[in-house]
C-alpha cells in the first residue's frame, strides 16, 4: 500500500488556496512511503515490511511452501486455546494442529510465527533468537491490532528478550510484569503496534516497558501504547520508564507511540551510560501523565525529539517537568547530552516546560509551549554547558517566566534566544543573570500582553514597558518587537499568526537550521506545519509562518459523518467539532510529514478553507479534483465527484466563510487528493 493524501492549489479565480493531507486507513495499513517527522531520518527497517512479502515462497528452514490460513503466510502457527494444539513431534504448528506453545529459542531466516488464543504465561525470562536477513526477515505477531494476544508474566517481572537480527513483533499485549528489550548486540529489530502494561501492584523489575539495551541498535518502536508500568517500593513509586535507552545502544526510533502513566519518564536516555548512546529519534508521540517527564535526555549523543505532544506533567505527581534536557548537568567524560536537538513540538499543561540543566550544542526550535503555571523554559544550566539556542517558539500564556535562570554556578556560555513569540507572560518575559546575557543575545522576539509592559531582566539590565528601542537597548539585543501577533484562537491553542501581524517578516533566519543541515544533510527550515521559511519577505517570528497568498485564513480535514460531529453526513456547523486539529495542510514546495496524513476509517471524506471575502458561491465546476498515489500529480486521474460544496458565510478562522467540501464515505481512501480552484 502506498501513502496516500490531498492537494489543494489555485490556477486563478477567487482565491489562492493550498491544502494538503495523507491518508491511510487502519493500522492494518503499513505504508510503503512511511513519512517520517521533520528532521528525523526514515528508519532502514521495521516500517515497510509486512509478512505478506512471503505469499507463495518456499520456506527453505522447513522444507515446505509457506501456509496461509486466511491471514496471510506463516511457517509456525500457535494456538493454545485450540483443542489439538500440542508441541509434541509438533515443531511448527499447523491451523488444523496448532502449537501450544511459543518457539522460543531460534527462528531461522524467514520465519512467520502466527499467533492465535492466549493468555500465554511465563515464569523465566522469553528469548528469543531471530536470524533473520535484510532480504528474509522474520515475523512474530498475532493477526489483528485490534484484538492483540496477551503475554503475561507470572508472578514477578519477565522480560520477553529480543536477540538476533532483522525480527519484527506485532499486534501483542505484554502485561503483569512482561516487558519487551532489545539485548546484547540485537540490530534491526521492531516491534509495532503492540501494548505493553503492567497493572498497579505488579512488581517490576525492569526499568522501562520497551527497552533499547545492551548495544542494541537499529531498533523500531512503531505506534504501540504503552502505559501504566508502575513499580513501588515501600509504597512509593520507583522509576519505570515507557521507554529507556541502554549502554551502547544507537540507531534508535520511537514514533508515534502513545506513552503515559508510567512511574518514571515516557522517554529517557540514558543515565550513566557506556558507553554513550547516540543517535536516537523520538517523533509524533503522544505523552502524558507520567510520574516524572515526558522526555529526559540524560547522557545521550546526536537526538532528534520532533512533533510530539507532551502534556500534563504537574508536580501532583512529581516534578512538573515535560521536558529535561540534562537532568545530571553536562558531565566531561560521560559526554551528554551533546547534539539534542528539540523540534517542533507541542508542550502543555505542566509547571516548566522545558528545563535545561546542562547539554552542549542544545537546540530548541519551533515548539509551542502554553499552560505551563512555572515557566516556559527554565535553564538551570550546567558550568560545562555552551552553546543553548532557544529559536522560533511560541510561548503563550504561562504562569511564571518565559525564559527563566533557575540555579547553579555560573560558567556555561553561548547562548541564542531568537524569533520567539511571548505572549500573556505572568512575570519576567525573559529573566537571565549576567553570566548568560554577557554570552548570549537576544534577537527579533515578540512580546505581548495585550498592551499591558513587558518586564525584562538581561544580566545587570531590566526594562519595563512598551518601546521595543528600550528592549533592544539591552546588551547584544537587536530586532525586537513590542506588537499584538494576532494569533489565530488563542482559548483553542491555534497560534498560526494572521495577516497584519506584528511578527510577519520581523524574524531574522537563524545559523541552527545551516547547523543542522551541515550535521545530518537534511534541511530544517520550516515552520511548525513543514511549511517551508521564509513565504514571503523576511522570516516572521514564532513557530508558524504565514503562508504566501492573500485571502486563505483556515485550512482543514475533518471526519464527516463522525462522533465528533453527531454521526451527521450532512455539512453543517456540527462539522467543526469534527477538524482533526492534530492535521495541518501540506502548502506548495512543503515538505511532507505524518502531520499531513489521518487514519479515519471513512478514508478523506471532508475538507474545509476558510477565506477572507470570498466573493460568490463556488460550486463543483469551480475546481479540479484529481487522486494518485505517486510524485506526479499532473498525471493523476479525476477523483471522485465531492457530494456537496456548501459555504458558511462568518463561521471560518477570524469571521472569514467557510466553504465546506463533502466527498461519499470511502470514495477517497489510501491515495492523495488534489483540489484545484479554476
Amino acid at each position: 500500500m502506498k501513502s496516500c493524501g490531498m492537494v489543494f492549489s489555485r490556477r486563478g479565480g477567487w482565491s489562492c488556496i493550498a491544502i494538503a493531507f495523507v491518508l491511510l486507513i487502519g493500522q492494518a495499513c503499513v505504508a510503503e512511503q512511511y513519512i517520517p517527522p521533520i528532521g528525523i531520518p526514515a528508519p532502514p527497517f521495521g516500517i515497510n515490511e509486512s509478512h505478506t512479502m512471503y505469499a507463495g515462497q518456499w520456506y527453505t528452514a522447513g522444507g515446505f511452501t509457506y501456509r496461509d490460513a486466511g491471514n496471510g503466510p506463516y511457517t509456525h502457527y500457535v494456538d493454545n486455546t485450540h483443542p489439538s494444539a500440542t508441541d509434541v513431534g509438533n515443531p511448527y504448528g499447523t491451523a488444523a494442529t496448532p502449537r501450544a506453545s511459543l518457539p522460543l529459542g531460534t527462528l531461522p531466516a524467514g520465519s512467520v510465527v502466527e499467533i492465535h488464543g492466549g493468555p500465554y504465561f511465563f515464569s523465566s525470562n522469553v528469548d528469543i533468537v531471530s536470524q533473520g536477513t535484510a532480504e528474509d526477515p522474520v515475523f512474530v505477531r498475532a493477526v489483528d491490532p485490534e484484538n492483540k494476544v496477551l503475554l503475561r508474566a507470572s508472578g514477578s517481572s519477565i522480560r520477553l528478550r529480543c536477540f538476533g537480527s532483522y525480527v519484527i513483533y506485532e499486534n501483542l499485549e505484554l502485561s503483569y510484569g512482561l516487558r519487551f528489550q532489545s539485548y546484547e548486540y540485537s540490530h534491526h529489530t521492531a516491534i509495532r503496534y503492540c501494548e505493553v502494561s503492567g497493572p498497579e501492584g505488579v512488581y517490576l523489575g525492569s526499568n522501562a516497558g520497551v527497552h533499547a539495551d545492551e548495544w542494541a541498535t537499529y531498533m523500531v518502536i512503531f505506534r504501540n501504547h504503552i502505559h501504566h508500568n508502575v513499580r513501588l517500593s515501600d509504597g512509593n513509586p520507583v522509576d519505570v520508564h515507557g521507554v529507556a535507552a541502554g549502554s551502547g545502544s544507537h540507531h534508535v526510533w520511537v514514533l508515534e507511540n502513545e506513552i503515559h502513566h508510567n512511574s518514571g519518564d515516557a522517554f529517557q536516555a540514558s543515565d550513566h551510560s557506556n558507553p554513550v548512546v547516540h543517535h536516537f529519534y523520538v517523533g509524533g508521540n503522544v505523552m502524558h501523565d507520567d510520574r516524572e517527564n515526558g522526555v529526559d535526555l540524560k547522557h545521550i549523543e546526536d537526538v532528534v525529539v520532533s512533533q510530539n505532544k507532551i502534556y500534563s506533567y504537574l508536580p501532583s505527581t512529581y516534578l512538573g517537568d515535560a521536558v529535561v534536557i540534562g537532568a545530571n548537568g553536562f558531565e566531561p567524560g560521560v559526554e551528554g547530552p551533546t547534539r539534542a536537538w528539540f523540534l517542533f513540538n507541542e508542550i502543555w499543561n505542566c509547571k516548566n516546560g522545558i528545563r535545561v540543566e546542562g547539554a552542549r550544542d542544545c537546540y530548541i526550535v519551533g515548539n509551542t509551549i502554553r499552560e505551563a503555571s512555572g515557566n516556559a523554559i527554565q535553564l538551570d544550566i550546567d558550568p560545562d554547558s555552551l552553546n543553548v539556542n532557544i529559536v522560533s517558539n511560541t510561548l503563550v500564556g504561562i504562569g511564571s517566566k518565559g525564559i527563566a535562570y533557575g540555579w547553579k554556578e555560573p560558567g556555561a556560555s553561548g547562548f541564542s534566544f531568537a524569533n520567539n513569540i511571548f505572549r500573556n507572560i505572568g512575570s519576567y518575559h525573559v529573566d537571565v543573570p549576567a553570566f548568560v546575557a554577557s554570552t548570549g543575545e537576544l534577537r527579533n522576539n515578540l512580546f505581548w500582553d495585550s498592551g499591558a509592559s513587558i518586564s525584562i531582566r538581561w544580566g545587570s539590565s531590566t526594562y519595563t514597558g512598551l518601546d521595543p528601542a528600550g528592549v533592544n537597548a539591552l546588551p547584544d539585543s537587536s530586532g525586537n518587537v513590542i506588537g499584538d501577533p494576532l494569533l489565530v484562537d488563542i482559548p483553542g491553542a491555534d497560534f498560526h499568526i494572521q495577516a497584519g501581524s506584528a511578527a510577519a517578516n520581523a524574524g531574522i533566519v537563524s545559523a541552527v537550521y545551516q547547523d543542522f543541515f551541515d550535521l545530518y544533510g537534511v534541511d530544517i527550515k520550516l515552520d511548525y506545519d513543514g511549511l517551508p521559511r521564509p513565504q514571503e519577505g523576511l522570516w516572521d517570528i514564532g513557530a508558524f509562518e504565514l503562508p504566501a497568498g492573500l485571502g486563505v485564513a483556515g485550512r482543514h480535514v475533518f471526519y464527516n459523518n463522525s462522533a465528533w460531529d453527531g454521526n451527521d453526513p450532512a455539512a453543517n456547523a456540527a462539522d467543526d467539532a469534527a477538524i482533526a486539529t492534530d492535521k495541518t495542510a501540506l502548502l506548495p514546495n512543503q515538505v511532507a510529514t505524518f502531520a499531513n496524513y489521518t487514519s479515519y476509517l471513512r478514508g478523506i471524506n471532508g475538507v474545509m478553507v476558510d477565506i477572507d471575502g470570498l466573493a460568490g458561491t463556488p460550486t463543483a465546476s469551480d475546481f479540479e479534483f484529481k487522486v494518485g498515489n505517486d510524485n506526479n500529480p499532473g498525471a493523476w486521474p479525476t477523483a471522485p465527484a465531492p457530494a456537496s460544496i456548501t459555504v458558511r458565510s462568518g463561521d471560518g478562522v477570524g469571521g472569514s466563510d467557510r466553504i465546506t467540501i463533502i466527498w461519499a464515505d470511502n470514495a477517497i481512501e489510501k491515495q492523495w487528493l488534489e483540489v484545484t480552484a479554476l
